[in-house]
């Protein structure tokens, strides 16, 4: 094989940076080892004929902190500002009713369970804080190149870019810029001005009315040269004095040469590109792949601010669900593609937020059902008061919207990113940095067990819950919920042997874990269902299959018979085509369903918007105007667990691809920290190659009947034995190369 996968210059790039990339929070500078497939880079451009459309045609941009969307109005060409941290956080709870108490025993509410008066108040949001405007009425004639990370208008008539080095724009255009304010009725007018040649805007965010929260400002600050404009953006979150640190980096790079400027840009970008990389005989797919990575960078970088759930400003901000953190399934999923697609250190800013948030959520779990433990809401907002005992505002300025708020399984559901960030890089750091949340969700889930009753077989009786997004509250055994506590519970166990700890609680987790209720079965259809007694409904969140993914109970491994009623359920399930593209795509994929990859071609092509996003919904849902979701970044994980899967620690190879496509991937990660390359071609899998970044058990089902490895380092070679379920097993040393063949 060409370049034996590039090997030797990816063990370089290890030996220096991937240990680093399991707890970095600054973005990695590799060493040159060469970007995997660069001329599937190139071949993933974007080409737009037309920026009209805000929702459609625009050019999305950022660097994982500012963020953007550029398109046409009115001669113009429009640059909207967004940044992760600017988030009118006031929440206005003073009409609020008392925070609902839920009896687990007996399933009553002390009030209904509807949506409180703050949800319709138009705070708290992410903000458009500002827009550069450049006159201009030409061809709209636009190329972005997610290699380089630029979007050029009519052959370099205007170039953008959203510089990874610092929160800058840099556009370079012989046209005339004006820096806007943007103003939006519930926040105070911006100030505008002027310092030594430097236009700038500056917005204060209000605070609450109590003073929970403090409020905030973000300066944006422009400075020209010739044809070179720089657009730096900071806010209060950051430093101090935003204003006078806004004009300084303006000013700082309007001196600064522009080929050093675009080097150190596209520098960045190619470290990123260095980290994976795939070749489909598919190209499309491909093109999809590595424009979604792109979308996702965009969004997001190590340390900054979780993004919410659009990028680019909201087009219409009292219709996008306060931009907040949604953890039945948006949050997770805008973050889980980083795992396996080797990005790991991009989940941290998701992580924090899950332990930021403990403190309250501990809280809300004591008021609302009287246990200890944490319980986590249906919607999280940014920038809360770390300890709501604190909180002067009505209910101690806490959030709980409808019914949604108490959908059982949720913790659980948060859990698993969190636990996938360990196991995907499992270091004795991490896991001590997650275990106090896993621990507190353990607990709350153990304590409500506590109080539920039984039925004839001796299993729990699981709620009251409400299934995600299916009205009403009340419903038990709910497979959402089932399944996110198998999870949860497991992962604690784990960390609790790892760690010798909470020994106690251990064995009270093992004892409710062995009786969880079994997944509902509708007994006419012969399909699962979301609740006891049932019927199949039409699904926005397909809980039904949720138990393969995302909590990951339900696999190929699992027992023919599980297998077969959740394949006959997935064959079968009805959705409203909102919430469930990925989830369906990916629980398709581990089961190797036959249909998986064409499934999900067919889903991908049904949201395809001329800009290289996914709509949410298949074409014209009214809500797919409302922005660019990030949660759709997410299918280039489901295109990769297509070629790749590690559920359980059992690495699979092109376990959902077809045997008559070629497919080739370098450096896909699996579970345990494991970098993987493999090829399949004319229907047979190629030699295979993988790097131990951290040593420990390696376990592959095996393509072959008998395999030989050979290690890099050592230049040993064995033969390894294939165990009755077709998997081998290898102890691996940290930092070491495995090359795997058949065995002649």
């Amino acid at each position: 094989m060409k370049g034996s996968f590039r090997i030797k210059g990816i063990i370089s790039v290890f030996l220096v940076g991937m240990l680093m990339t399991c707890s970095a929070q600054s973005v990695k500078e590799w060493p040159a080892g060469g970007v995997p497939y660069p001329e599937m880079l190139e071949q993933a451009k974007i080409t737009l004929n037309k920026l009209d459309s805000a929702s459609e045609d625009a050019v999305i941009q950022g660097n994982g902190d500012l963020h953007s969307i550029l398109y046409a109005k009115e001669n113009q060409i429009v640059l909207r500002l967004a940044k992760n941290d600017v988030y009118d956080a006031r929440i206005d709870t003073k009409e609020d009713k008392e925070l609902a108490r839920i009896d687990i025993k007996t399933g009553r509410t002390s009030r209904e369970l509807d949506l409180p008066p703050s949800w319709n108040k138009p705070y708290p949001l992410s903000i458009n804080f500002a827009n550069v405007e450049i006159d201009y009425s030409g061809s709209q004639q636009t190329t972005i190149d997610v290699f380089r990370a630029n979007a050029n208008i009519n052959g370099g008539e205007i170039i953008v870019r959203a510089l990874l080095q610092d929160n800058v724009y840099y556009i370079k255009t012989a046209r005339n810029l004006k820096l806007k304010a943007q103003p939006w009725e519930p926040i105070p007018p911006a100030l505008t001005g002027s310092n030594d040649g430097v236009q700038w805007v500056k917005q204060d965010l209000p605070p609450d009315e109590s003073g929970d929260w403090k409020g905030m400002q973000v300066v944006t600050a422009m400075a020209s040269k010739g044809e070179n404009h720089y657009i730096a953006v900071v806010s209060s979150v950051e430093v101090e004095n935003p204003l006078d640190k806004a004009i300084a980096l303006a000013k700082q790079y309007v001196q600064k040469e522009e080929v050093a400027v675009v080097e150190k840009h596209e520098g960045l970008w190619y470290n990123y590109w260095q980290a994976s990389g795939i070749k489909l005989s598919d190209l499309e797919l491909s093109k999809v792949w590595y424009r979604n990575l792109y979308f996702a960078r965009c969004a997001q970088n190590p340390k900054s601010q979780a993004i919410g759930l659009f990028i680019g400003p909201l087009l219409q901000p009292l219709d996008g669900w306060h931009d907040n953190y949604t953890i039945n399934y948006n949050f997770q999923q805008t973050f889980w593609s980083f795992l396996n697609t080797n990005h790991v250190e991009f989940i941290n800013p998701y992580n924090k937020v899950v332990l930021d948030y403990l403190p309250r959520a501990q809280w809300f779990a004591k008021q609302t059902y009287g246990v200890e433990g944490a319980f986590y809401p249906h919607n999280i907002y940014r920038h809360e008061p770390v300890n709501p005992e604190e909180c002067k505002s009505n209910n101690n300025r806490m959030f709980a919207g409808g019914p949604w708020a108490y959908t059982l399984g949720l913790s659980g559901f948060l859990m698993h990113n969190l636990w996938l960030s360990y196991k995907y890089c499992p270091t004795q750091e991490k896991l001590n940095k997650i275990y106090p949340a896993i621990r507190e969700m353990a607990r709350f889930y153990a304590a409500f067990c506590e109080k539920c009753e039984f039925d004839a077989e001796g299993n729990l009786i699981l709620g009251p819950t409400v299934s995600p997004e299916h009205m009403p509250f009340g419903v038990y055994n709910c497979p959402f919920d089932i399944a996110f506590m198998k999870l949860m519970f497991e992962g604690f166990l784990e960390a609790s042997e790892q760690l010798n700890k909470d020994l106690e609680l251990a064995q009270k987790v093992r004892k409710h874990l062995n009786i969880l209720p079994p997944y509902p079965v509708d007994k006419e259809s012969g399909y699962l269902v979301d609740r006891n007694s049932g019927k199949p409904l039409e699904y926005n969140i397909p809980v039904p299959s949720t138990p393969v993914f995302p909590a990951e109970q339900i696999t190929f491994f699992s027992p023919e018979q599980e297998k077969e009623l959740f394949i006959h359920t997935l064959q079968n399930i009805k959705t409203n085509g909102n919430n469930s593209t990925i989830m369906l795509a990916v629980s398709k994929a581990r089961l190797s369903t036959p249909d998986a990859r064409l499934w999900l071609q067919e889903q991908i092509e049904l949201r395809t918007k001329p800009n290289g996003s996914l709509r949410l919904s298949r074409q014209w849902a009214p809500f797919n105007n409302f922005g660019h979701y990030t949660e759709m970044f997410a299918v280039s994980g489901a295109i990769s667990e297509l070629l790749l899967q590690s559920v359980d620690s059992i690495i699979r190879l092109f376990p959902a691809w077809p045997k008559d496509e070629d497919a080739k991937f370098e450096a896909l990660r699996a579970i345990g920290g494991f970098l993987v390359f493999a090829e399949q071609k004319n229907g047979k899998i190629m030699d295979i190659q993988i790097i131990s970044t951290l040593g420990g058990d390696l376990y592959l089902f095996s393509p072959w009947k008998s395999i030989e490895c050979t290690s890099h380092n050592t230049g040993k070679l064995e033969i390894l034995k294939v165990d009755p379920f077709g998997i081998i097993h290898l102890s691996t040393k940290q930092g070491e190369s495995y090359s795997f063949k058949e065995a002649k």
